[in-house]
């Protein structure tokens, strides 16, 4: 399976039978990644797939509880990693992760990204642009309006 540079090698889940299912969903031409999971038996556990070199990142999408630890030994494990979120259960859980980050990103070369799409929304990114103009912002607040149907 494959997206221009981006190729999805293998699926990890804490179970083997929720990798399977994740793999039904997504299997197309007949070509189905490789499955890993606690339960996978010898060779399949997540530390197997994170010893991969043809593995550069991973998507991590997970309960807020237990993603910060599967966050931080993918970058340990030198992986480019794009975690779902919230990333943590709290503010201090959150600021630890990326304290973490800080320190083994550079050393480890891994980014480490937050799947939120407001980035790429143009009136979001032109504010920005129009905000790094203003040199260093010491604060800012923002007020989003948002519309939500009656029954949906």
């Amino acid at each position: 399976m494959e997206a221009d540079q981006l190729a999805l090698k293998a699926i990890f889940s804490r179970s083997l039978k929720s990798a399977q299912a994740t793999a039904e969903l997504i299997t197309k031409d007949g070509v189905t990644p490789d499955l890993y999971s606690d339960d996978a038996g010898t060779g399949k556990a997540l530390d197997d797939l994170f010893a991969r070199d043809d593995i550069k990142g991973v998507i991590i999408a997970l309960t807020i509880t237990t993603q910060p630890k599967y966050i931080e030994a993918a970058l340990a494990a030198g992986k480019h990693v794009l975690a779902e979120k919230p990333i943590a259960a709290d503010v201090a859980g959150a600021k630890k992760l990326l304290e973490y980050y800080g320190k083994i990103g550079p050393e480890k070369s891994v980014t480490f990204g937050i799947a939120e799409n407001f980035r790429f929304i143009p009136k979001y990114a032109y504010a920005r642009s129009e905000i790094e103009k203003l040199g260093k912002v010491t604060g800012f607040n923002v007020i989003i309006n948002g519309f939500q149907a009656k029954g949906t």
